[in-house]
């Protein structure tokens, strides 16, 4: 099972809440085909003390949410500048 997929369960788990399709999509980071989490809540739901037990002793910390958004903004502000800079690019050989 995929790490990402694993960390999103524990998760949910450690904050008591129910393991669904959707809270599983909205917490897992990147993007997982449906069929992969539909298998990760079965197996989760059949044995989620044995699925839990697969995570490593110390799962990589995660950046908090305002780091992780101001990263993305800097992305944002970088792919921009490049953008502007093929375009204009293409302007001048047009």
């Amino acid at each position: 099972m995929n790490q990402d997929i694993l960390l999103a369960l524990a998760k949910l788990h450690r904050q008591g809440q129910e393991v669904t399709l959707a809270k599983l999509k909205a917490a897992a980071i990147g993007r997982h085909p449906m069929p992969a989490l539909i298998q990760a809540i079965k197996a989760y739901q059949a044995d989620s003390e044995g699925i839990l037990a697969q995570l490593p002793e110390s799962p990589q910390p995660t950046p908090p949410e305002e780091d992780r958004l101001s990263q993305l903004e800097r992305q944002v502000q970088e792919l921009t500048a490049r953008l502007a800079a093929v375009e204009a690019k293409l302007s001048r050989t047009s």
